[in-house]
């Protein structure tokens, strides 16, 4: 009797420690590759005051952003990045883009620029300790208009601010320039053939590209399996990461259903980068934007340390206009394993309590209102996901 006690209540738990690792990995978010920490040597920076940080020094690193469309194509994004002591490699520099059908459409050089930039500046002159008969909105110090008559104190001006109505401090800007690439088409892919001239005046060197993969997708059932290859440098690149986006109404496998389409459907535009031509050294918020969207956004980011030369990273996976179907394979071997279990559970208690009519009713009904309601919350939390990602409402990731 005692063993047979002691099955009962194994039969009964055994579901829910089946079904708790299960629910902890279905609430697992997705952890993203993160750039590198790197330290700022305080030696190396510029003793005008006041000063402005420059950007971190960085090792030579290669960054992309890949959207995907509907028809299986995709535009990427780079950016490769060259620290002081490797500056010297945009003078004679070879980009070769992977795919037979691959499309090359724009390079752009970024300088960091330690320079001036000019600010409006308006400092309030002194005014006299009492006001009599009119009211008063000082526009400095004060958040609220004065009362008449009410004492206002101006606060000593700054010493590091100027005298003249502009504030200029010193501080790195990023700046852009054309290139004119040489562009030999392959069997293979694109050779882009760069030359460019690093300043003095630089902190980071770093060049923008764009290009078009027509047909690196191809679809089965609704879904789109790609395998992207990142572009090979004639040099290892100390830092090499990839960032996967998805236009709207698409949805990609792996990514957490509350960061598709990033609740609202922003996919960034390559557009700047695109259109950008006869620049020379000059400020483009656009560019400078799109710059640091490619070395930090994706659903998905991967990344690897010391690519060697002349060798791609490569990413694959799947998306698709349909998020049920990215996981169709899961959930089809999830509904076998769960109904194999029931039949296993049921055999169990028919054959170990088959003298016990009572009890064995007793543990059929626990059971079967165990799964009933693992279904039930299993149908509610698709409906919700799907909903959420398709329609779009729900969280909003800031990215």
């Amino acid at each position: 009797m005692k063993a047979k006690k002691l099955l009962s209540i194994f039969l009964f738990v055994l579901p829910l420690f089946l079904f708790l690792p299960l629910a902890a990995s279905a609430t697992t978010p997705l952890v993203q590759e993160k750039m590198p920490a790197v330290e700022i040597n305080p030696d190396d920076m510029p003793r005008d005051y006041p000063l402005m940080y420059p950007p971190p020094t960085m090792n030579t690193g290669l960054y992309e952003l890949a959207i995907f469309d509907k028809k299986g194509g995709a535009y990427i994004a780079g950016k490769i990045v060259f620290d002081k002591s490797d500056k010297d490699l945009l003078e004679d520099l070879n980009i070769f883009i992977p795919g037979k059908d691959a499309q090359f459409v724009n390079v752009v050089h970024e300088q960091y620029v330690y320079k001036e930039t000019c600010y409006p500046w308006k400092y309030p002159r002194p005014l006299p300790a009492q006001i009599q008969g009119e009211q008063v909105e000082p526009t400095f110090g004060n958040s609220t208009p004065s009362a008449p008559g009410e004492e206002i104190s101006v606060p000593p001006r700054p010493s590091i601010m100027p005298d003249g109505d502009e504030y200029c401090p010193k501080q790195y800007t990023q700046v852009y320039s054309t290139v004119d690439p040489e562009v030999t088409i392959g069997k293979k892919g694109v050779n882009v053939r760069i030359s460019a001239t690093a300043e003095d005046d630089t902190s980071q060197e770093a060049l923008l590209f764009l290009y078009r993969l027509p047909s690196v997708a191809f679809n089965i059932f609704s879904n789109h399996y790609f395998r992207l290859d990142t572009v090979q440098l004639p040099f290892t690149t100390a830092s090499t990461q990839v960032g996967i986006l998805v236009k709207d109404g698409l949805h990609l496998r792996g990514a957490p259903g509350f960061t598709a389409d990033y609740g609202g459907g922003y996919v960034p535009s390559f557009r700047p980068l695109e259109k950008a031509r006869n620049l020379n050294r000059e400020d483009n918020q656009e560019l400078t934007n799109l710059s640091n969207e490619i070395a930090y956004q994706g659903m998905i980011r991967r990344g690897d340390s010391d690519v060697t030369p002349d060798s791609s990273l490569t990413l694959s996976g799947v998306y698709g206009t349909h998020l049920l179907m990215l996981y169709v394979k899961e959930i089809f071997l999830g509904i076998i394993f769960v109904l194999v279990l029931i039949a296993a559970i049921l055999w169990a208690i028919k054959y170990f309590f088959k003298n016990h009519l009572n009890l064995r009713l007793i543990l059929i009904t626990v059971v079967a209102t165990f799964f009933v309601t693992i279904f039930l919350v299993a149908f509610i939390l698709l409906l919700f996901f799907y909903f959420r990602t398709t329609i779009g409402f729900g969280y909003s990731i800031p990215v």
